[in-house]
């Protein structure tokens, strides 16, 4: 009996062991399964997301416009002498608000009437130069650009017909060397350039023969060319062999030539006979007898010994005057005759004698009493290559402008005359303005109101500020545009966000008003600058506790409700899978929880447009390290500590 309840105890006491053990191990591997998740920072959503993106959004510019508002604006010239209100008056219409000395606008006044008139003048000038422009043609020259310039061409040589001038007569010939011109020399001609190209009566090339008459006069012609050697005579060798001519000296005929006043020094040779070998030189000069030799008429038969004029060596010892023939014989006898070839191009003249012949007497058609015969003559002169005329070539050099450059310089001329006109309006208004500061020296009140704003009057110049203004209250008007495309968006009585470009504030507006009607132009916001989009104005009324002033530009913005188009949620903290998309949040336990949610675009690469899932109010948890895990412990952290700031 005590054995078996021996054995119940241990039994029990077994058990209950395993039984601590098993709890044991249970609670500490539920200890430890909590114990290695870590705690998550989460952040704001509103710190890591927007719920607006201008894309989504309307926008357009305005300038203020204060109902019933009269600011207070001072000019350079005027210097206050007085303020006679302050902040918070009550005024009336009329009442004056300060005074101002006028000395400084009487010269301001003279310089502005300057400025007009200058201006004046250059309006006048631009739009001249408007009409001018206008009334370019394309691809024409611009009238006063155009030159002309004119290359001659090649134009054949006019010919000058040959005028006879009565100072030779021509006895016979064409001008060929069969037939050469014929004429009697006479007193008083001279060879020169006019006198040689009359002989040639207009000819490039001609032979001209000279008739001299035994009672005319010499012509004083270039030496002849006598050769001293005359190889083709072999008959003549025999002539020193005649000692009888010493005895011709005493021949009475001597003396007759008074034409050959050289011969008488002739005596003084016989100092010669010093030389031995030669007894017979002395008796040379008695050559001019040979006329009287009756072999010699056989000799004009022979025209191939033109080298006859060299048989006498005598000329070697003669003087330089009696170098030239003797052309004239006595009275009665037949002429001597001198042919010569002329050959002028070019302005160039050139001549050679050909021969020069003395008649005989007793047989004037067969044997002359003297001939000589050049045995060169000039080369004829080449033929002319034919001329091909050109015409005149005509270059016309000026200004074109095609329709397109045209288009361009009109319109800027356009707008030059545009600038200017505005320009000279503006100086205008400033002349008379000035005008009116100095016909009265205080500025009063045009409205009943309540003085606001006012400061010092150097403040206010160097500010460009009012230095007081006066307003009847009701707050201001901003009148905006939209594009017909966004128009459906708009409302009467829908807030539009505003934007002061001075202050950088915002306020709400309301619309009060919107245009059936699209604006006539002038606004360059609203409709991207498409011609084709139609713009409709629309009016934004802002209470006068906004503080905006009069004049300054605004942006008036019409945003989309955020239940229409969600929210943006930096990409870092979404993360897909399967396809779907997902966050991990902070749960309503204070666990992290996985939740799927919808997206839509993607905005610059940085954000994602999130429907639903997700709030800006929830706190959401980087997605990404081991501890991110379902159930995980949360703690609220911040951007600046997410960055590190």
């Amino acid at each position: 009996m005590k054995l078996v309840k021996l054995e119940r105890k241990k039994l029990t006491a077994i058990l209950l062991a395993a039984a601590l053990i098993i709890a044991l191990v249970a609670g500490g591997g539920f200890a430890l399964s909590h114990r290695a998740k870590k705690t998550v920072n989460v952040y704001p959503v509103s710190e890591f997301g927007m719920t607006e993106y201008w894309g989504d959004s309307s926008e357009t510019e305005g300038m203020v416009e204060v109902e019933d508002y009269q600011p207070i604006y001072l000019s350079d010239t005027q210097t206050v002498t007085k303020v006679l209100v302050q902040d918070g008056d009550m005024v009336k219409e009329g009442d004056p608000l300060l005074t101002y000395d006028t000395t400084l606008t009487q010269i301001d006044l003279e310089r502005k009437s300057i400025a007009v008139r200058k201006l004046e003048l250059e309006l006048e000038e631009a739009e001249k130069h408007l009409k001018t422009v206008r009334s370019y043609k394309p691809n024409r020259y611009i009238p006063g650009s155009v030159s002309t310039i004119v290359i001659p061409g090649i134009k054949a040589p006019e010919e000058i017909p040959f005028e006879d001038d009565g100072t030779l007569k021509l006895i016979s010939g064409d001008g060929s060397y069969a037939d050469p011109f014929t004429y009697e020399w006479k007193s008083g001609y001279s060879f020169n350039n006019d006198f040689l190209y009359q002989c040639m009566r207009g000819e490039e090339e001609a032979y001209v023969c000279f008739v001299l008459y035994g009672s005319g006069p010499v012509p004083v012609l270039p030496d002849l060319p006598v050769d001293p050697e005359n190889p083709d005579q072999p008959d003549q060798p025999d002539q020193p062999d005649q000692p009888d001519q010493p005895d011709q000296p005493d021949q009475p005929d001597q003396p007759d030539q008074p034409d050959q006043p050289d011969q008488p020094d002739q005596p003084d040779q016989p100092d010669q006979p010093d030389q031995p070998d030669q007894p017979d030189q002395p008796d040379q000069p008695d050559q001019p007898d040979q006329p009287d030799q009756p072999d010699q008429p056989d000799q004009p038969d022979q025209p191939d010994q033109p080298d006859q004029p060299d048989q006498p060596d005598q000329p070697d010892e003669q003087s330089e005057e009696e170098q030239t023939p003797v052309v004239s014989a006595a009275p009665g006898e037949l002429p001597a005759k001198l042919l010569m070839q002329f050959q002028s191009r070019d302005g160039t003249l050139n001549f050679q004698l050909v021969s020069f012949s003395i008649a005989d007497p007793d047989n004037a058609a067969d044997a002359p009493i003297f001939s000589w015969r050049e045995t060169e003559v000039l080369e004829p002169l080449p033929e002319k290559p034919p001329i091909v005329e050109t015409p005149d070539q005509v270059i016309t050099s000026g200004i074109k402008y095609t329709a397109a450059e045209l288009q361009v310089m009109v319109n800027e001329a356009a707008i030059a005359a545009r600038d200017l006109e505005l320009q000279y309006k503006k100086a205008m208004l400033e002349y008379q303005q000035a005008e009116k500061e100095l016909s009265n020296g205080s500025i009063y009140s045009q409205i009943s109101g309540k003085v606001s704003g006012v400061i010092a009057p150097e403040e206010a110049k160097n500010y460009g500020q009012p230095v007081l203004a006066v307003t009847a209250g009701g707050g201001y008007f901003i009148e905006g545009v939209i594009s017909e495309f966004q128009l459906n968006k708009l409302q009467i009585g829908q807030e539009i966000v505003v934007y002061s470009w001075q202050t950088g504030t915002e306020c709400t507006g309301t619309i009060r008003e919107i245009s059936e009607f699209p604006a006539s132009g002038g606004y360059y916001y609203g409709g991207g600058n498409n011609n084709n989009i139609s713009l409709y104005p629309f009016t934004v009324f802002v209470d006068e506790s906004a503080g905006l002033m009069q004049g300054e530009y605004v942006s008036l913005r019409l945003s989309n409700a955020v239940s229409e188009s969600g929210f943006y949620l930096e990409n870092m903290f979404l993360r897909k899978e399967n396809g779907r998309s997902y966050v991990y949040l902070r749960g309503e336990d204070g666990r992290l929880e996985k939740r799927y949610v919808t997206t839509g675009k993607s905005v610059w690469g940085s954000y994602t447009q999130v429907y639903d899932g997700v709030t800006m109010e929830d706190f959401v948890a980087f997605p990404y390290g081991d501890a991110v895990v379902d159930g995980a412990p949360t703690q609220e952290s911040n951007a600046s500590e997410f960055y590190g700031w």
